[in-house]
């Protein structure tokens, strides 16, 4: 993979270049401004936790529904216990003036607060944070298949003794079967 300069400088190749690896034709110097935006952070299941709590996420119309079931939610905690990595979580921080791209209908995550300053929409990663979520809250969901999901039966314990750096600290006590 390209570092960010040659990334740039590939960007700024000879017309014909750009046409073939840009279809959408945006100019270098548009693809520059949006990649240097782009950020990419590391974040500890109690800081997710936190956000969560805050309302700051927001799921898009293009997202579908929650669609996992207990076992696949059950696998994702085992992962995090295991420390293998569970993806990425891909987010767009917009302004509060496109609250109209909101899908109303969350059922498993905390609905957005209307009065924060910024909208922090989920565009990859939501099935991982609900789970993530509902881990905390111990509650029995359905998801859009219309089954019940009874997250009081997995156990997501997070030690706060522990530096919040720290990803030992996860632990997984009984599985879904």
């Amino acid at each position: 993979m390209p570092s960010g300069r040659a990334l740039n400088d590939e960007l700024s190749a000879a017309p014909a270049e750009k046409a073939k690896d840009n279809p959408a034709g945006a100019r270098p110097q548009e693809l520059n401004m949006a990649m240097s935006q782009i950020e990419v952070r590391m974040c500890t299941v109690q800081k997710l936790h936190r956000l969560l709590e805050k309302q700051i996420f927001a799921v898009p119309q293009l997202q579908r529904e929650f669609v996992w079931n207990g076992r696949k939610s059950t696998n994702l905690l085992d992962s995090m216990h295991r420390q293998v990595p569970i993806g990425t979580i891909l987010l767009w921080k917009t302004d509060p003036e496109r609250r109209n791209l909101l899908r109303e209908s969350v059922r498993i995550l905390p609905p957005y607060e209307r009065n924060n300053d910024e909208i922090w929409f989920l565009i990859d990663g939501q099935q991982r944070l609900s789970v993530i979520y509902q881990a905390f809250r111990g509650e029995t969901k359905v998801n859009f298949w219309g089954s019940e999901i009874d997250f009081r039966k997995m156990c997501f314990a997070v030690s706060p003794y522990k530096d919040e750096e720290d990803t030992s600290n996860v632990n997984v006590l009984r599985n879904v079967t």
